[in-house]
């Protein structure tokens, strides 16, 4: 390699390196997911020491490590971003949010950050469909009830009361299963 050669790679700037990439699920409501939401969430990343500014020298009169940072010269921050979910978009959906990933050591550009959506699923309350049960289950009762009375003549009404009854009972109970 001659003289030139050799000047040339001794001036040229250090290759910069960009931040790296940061993933996130987002789970969010089911209706939100069908018809589009703005959201915040919440990621976390590696930003720029403050007291060092990425230097990783503690003061500008002294060589000590910076105690912040402890000589890593990027922090982990937790940080809240503002997300437009379109509509109709498919659950498992990766969105690319740019420059939301970490910050590079030195002057590269930051990372992504990637976000998985993913609708929740309701859970039922044990209570509420226990309630439900019993209630149909009463019903049911009552039907059975209604019907023995129409057939010896005890109660003289509608004659198809008591199935009537009997189905509105067995739908309530089985409205769970």
């Amino acid at each position: 390699m001659d003289d030139g050669a050799k000047q040339f790679q001794a001036n040229r700037a250090p290759a910069t390196t960009r931040g790296a990439d940061r993933y996130i699920t987002l789970t969010t409501s089911p209706a939100s997911v069908s018809t589009g939401i703005k959201t915040k969430a919440q990621a976390r990343r590696l930003e720029k020491c403050g007291a060092c500014m990425g230097t990783d020298v503690a003061s500008h009169s002294s060589d000590t490590s910076c105690k912040n940072c402890k000589g890593q010269r990027r922090v982990e921050v937790l940080r809240t971003i503002e997300v437009n979910i379109p509509p109709g978009i498919q659950p498992g959906t990766r969105l690319c949010l740019p420059g939301h990933g970490d910050e590079a050591i030195g002057d590269g550009p930051p990372g992504d950050l990637y976000m998985v959506i993913q609708p929740y699923r309701h859970e039922k309350s044990r209570v509420g469909v226990t309630l439900i049960k019993v209630l149909g289950a009463l019903v049911f009762l009552l039907g059975i009830f209604l019907y023995a009375g129409n057939t010896i003549g005890f109660f003289p009404t509608f004659p198809f009361l008591g199935f009537i009854v009997m189905a509105i009972g067995g739908i309530l109970f089985k409205l769970d299963d």
